[in-house]
Parts: C-alpha cells; sequence; structure tokens
C-alpha cells in the first residue's frame, strides 16, 4: 500500500519511481558520499554516469535528481533541458544541486545553467547531511503531490466523461419514446422535456423550463395544475392530474 492507494503492478511501478533519487556527479566523489549517506537513510538511490541517462530518467517521472554543479558545464546539458521541456504539463521534476559557493560567486553562465532546471534547491558545499535530508525529503514530498493532483484531475475528468456518457444514453432513450416525458429539479425547477413535448407543443426549446411550463395549459387548467404541483412539493405526495394542453405545430 502507497499514497495512491493499492495500485495495479503497471502503476505499483511508475509509483515506485516517485521515491527513486538519481544522483549525477561524474566528477570527485560527490556521488558515492550522497549514495552512501541515502542509502543508510532507506532511500532508493541510483547514480548517473552520463547526461543521456540522465535525460532518460527525466523522461520516466523518476522522484528528483541530485546533482553538482560542475555537472552541468557539459555542452551536452541540452539533453536533459529536452528532456525537462518534454515533461507533461502536470509535472515539475525537482533538482537538488550542489553549488559552488553563493549566488554572488556565481558565473552568468553557470547561474543560466541553473534557471534550466526549473525547480530547484540549492545546497552549498561542504555537503551536510541534515540539510540534503531535508531538501530530499521536501523534493519528494513535492512530487508525490504532483502526481497526486494529477490523479485527482483525471479522477475528476472521467467522473464527468461518465456523467455526459450517462446523459447521453438518458437522452437518446427518452427521445426515442412517443411520450411526452419531463423531469424537475428538487425544488420543482422544470429543467428537462422530451424531444417529444417541443414537437407537440411547437415552441422552442428551453422556452418552457422554470414556471413557462403552465402557460402551455388551457386558461382553465393552469390555477389547479399550478396548486396541485405545488401540493405535491410540499407533502411529496404524486402529482396526478389531467388538463388541457395546448398544441401549436
Amino acid at each position: 500500500m502507497n499514497a495512491f492507494g493499492n495500485p495495479s503492478p503497471g502503476s505499483r511501478q511508475a509509483d515506485e519511481k516517485l521515491t527513486t533519487i538519481a544522483i549525477f556527479a561524474p566528477h570527485g566523489r560527490d556521488a558515492q558520499v550522497a549514495l552512501k549517506l541515502l542509502e543508510k537513510e532507506g532511500y532508493d538511490a541510483v547514480t548517473v554516469d552520463t547526461l543521456s541517462e540522465l535525460g532518460s530518467h527525466i523522461r520516466n517521472h523518476i522522484g528528483c535528481i541530485l546533482m553538482t554543479e560542475e555537472a552541468m558545464a557539459s555542452d551536452n546539458l541540452a539533453v536533459v533541458q529536452e528532456a525537462i521541456a518534454d515533461q507533461p504539463s502536470w509535472s515539475d521534476l525537482p533538482f537538488v544541486v550542489l553549488s559552488n559557493g553563493t549566488a554572488s560567486q556565481r558565473s552568468r553562465n553557470a547561474t543560466s545553467r541553473i534557471d534550466t532546471l526549473r525547480n530547484v534547491i540549492l545546497l552549498s558545499r561542504p555537503l551536510h547531511a541534515e540539510e540534503l535530508i531535508r531538501a530530499i525529503n521536501w523534493a519528494l514530498a513535492a512530487r508525490v503531490r504532483q502526481v497526486q493532483a494529477r490523479q485527482h484531475v483525471e479522477e475528476i475528468e472521467l467522473r464527468e466523461s461518465q456523467l455526459l456518457e450517462s446523459e447521453t444514453r438518458f437522452h437518446t432513450i427518452v427521445n426515442s419514446v412517443d411520450q411526452m416525458i419531463w423531469s424537475t429539479r428538487p425544488d420543482g425547477f422544470h429543467d428537462f422535456y422530451n424531444d417529444r413535448w417541443y414537437e407537440y407543443t411547437g415552441v422552442p426549446k428551453n422556452s418552457t423550463d422554470g414556471d413557462a411550463w403552465n402557460g402551455m395549459f388551457h386558461e382553465e387548467d393552469q390555477e389547479r395544475s399550478r396548486r396541485i404541483w405545488q401540493h405535491s412539493l410540499d407533502t411529496g405526495e404524486p402529482y396526478e392530474i389531467e388538463y388541457r394542453l395546448r398544441q401549436m405545430s
């Protein structure tokens, strides 16, 4: 069981990626130090050797990426930038970047490269374990919230699609019978008439919504029908009446 309930095997595999951290630090010992620290804390972390491999992780919706600032100096950074740009609209992959000094000490080119990552947490070196764990926790939690929000939207869209399909089925059925059918809201507001009603009365669609239905009756029947209808609304008793309905077609 995870944050998303009990998913199918395919979705479970995708959810597991949300807790995985890809480490890209090709120079020095940062990658091994970070990997050892994260694994000690129980995180699922993997090291990445090339920017192309990093781009693949981005496209596979990994949890977050930990990388060093100097790893971004490669001319092949476009591979990563393209992978970021290809993310779906709901996705904003978090990056934790181990930086070299303060922003004022960073070159304009280095700052520009960092900005292309969009969702970045900067950590100054030397690496402090508590700061790193806090940053990783925040990044992974943000990543899970992104996917939860996406799933919530998908659930709403699915319900709306099912409702539309149900309404379409309903309209098809009620418009296929040779009877006049109408419906109201709980407050008695008339909100639907089938095609047979409009064919018989000859009035434009939606023109008899609300209380306008009563105007289609013979003048001598209008007060009685309105009174009996209101009594049905007030008491919950069945609405049963005979009236003379105007045919305008």
